[in-house]
């Protein structure tokens, strides 16, 4: 284990570290990352490519793995169909070789276990940064009939998510924070959150609602209750939603209570939010149905420009989000 030097890598450590997990295998892609090969080249023939960025700035462990699922999750929600990723990985002083191999193999499995290729990136070490930053840029591939296909939406419409909510802040608290969280975590609790750690991508989740009316955003940042306003304020109408209905689990309550942090404005990537035509609406259940994957309608769509929550036996209204409830812990 070697502590690298502040700047780029070198040609050595990019053919060690880096460029071991860049080798092509898709097709579409035409050239690989390599010394003096900055760019990749894509034939996507008749297809639309849809591209996603987002970098991982809140966890620790696990970023290789979380950056690429919180990207491809972004692709799917877009309706197309991942096949290519670059890296940019900024690393602080103190970085060894190996740390930059474990992050690198962690992108390089879970990106080929999805069928997606590393096309580029950068890597370097930087006293910028006091801490890994990884991210990651997503390419997707979709038909102009499948981008044609956005429904027009009307009060009574359904919204759905799938899965559980809050899945990837209670695991990165659990992960950050699991010497504080030993007295109140059982085992029942670690195998949610075991769970939760190999289901954080939504591309499934995707695939089972596009034969539906329906639109898709992941939950992220700002947790079920940021998804569902930047939903509504994209498509012109307000939300009525009933907290009992959410599929919270008693771990992430239990995490959420200890921390005193609200679980609906938590980042929730492995969710899905779904919003569709109300006469699919059973066409969407019967899908999902016939798979593993849990679905639960949250709420309906109101004409009113307002988001609202009925909780306690009262409605409140669900203000546009901010700052994730993840970022007082970490």
């Amino acid at each position: 284990m070697n502590i690298l030097e502040e700047g780029k890598l070198s040609i050595e450590q990019l053919k060690e570290l880096v460029f071991e997990y860049t080798k092509n295998f898709r097709k579409e892609v035409l050239t690989h990352p390599y010394i003096g090969q900055d760019c990749a080249v894509i034939d996507a023939k008749e297809k639309m490519i849809s591209i996603s960025s987002d970098p991982i700035t809140a966890a620790k462990e696990d970023i290789g793995k979380l950056a690429v699922d919180i990207n491809l999750n972004d692709i799917a929600a877009s309706g197309a169909s991942p096949f290519a990723i670059t890296v940019t990985i900024l690393c602080p002083i103190g970085t060894t070789d190996e740390d930059i191999k474990l992050v690198m193999k962690d992108i390089y499995e879970n990106a080929k276990s999805k069928e997606v290729q590393i096309i580029g990136g950068h890597t370097e070490v930087t006293s910028a940064v006091n801490k890994m930053i990884v991210s990651v840029t997503a390419l997707g591939l979709l038909s102009k009939s499948q981008f044609d296909k956005i429904p027009i939406f009307e009060a009574g419409d359904c919204i759905y998510v799938t899965k559980d909510i809050a899945m990837e802040g209670s695991h990165i608290i659990a992960l950050e924070k699991s010497s504080e969280l030993l007295a109140i975590i059982n085992e029942k609790d670690k195998d949610t959150l075991a769970f939760y750690s190999n289901n954080l991508s939504v591309l499934e989740d995707a695939s089972l609602a596009r034969g539906s009316a329906c639109i898709m955003h992941d939950i992220t940042e700002g947790g079920v209750l940021g998804a569902v306003w930047e939903t509504c304020e994209m498509i012109g109408f307000g939300a009525r939603l009933d907290y009992n209905s959410m599929p919270l689990s008693e771990t992430s309550k239990k995490i959420c209570e200890y921390y005193k942090i609200n679980p609906l404005r938590l980042i929730s990537s492995g969710s899905m939010l779904i919003v569709v035509k109300s006469l699919d609406s059973k066409k969407l259940e019967k899908s999902f149905a016939s798979s593993k994957i849990k679905l639960t309608k949250i709420g309906e769509l109101i004409s009113d420009k307002t988001v609202e929550i009925f909780q306690n036996n009262t409605y409140s209204k669900v203000l546009p989000p901010k700052s994730d409830e993840l970022y007082k812990l970490v």
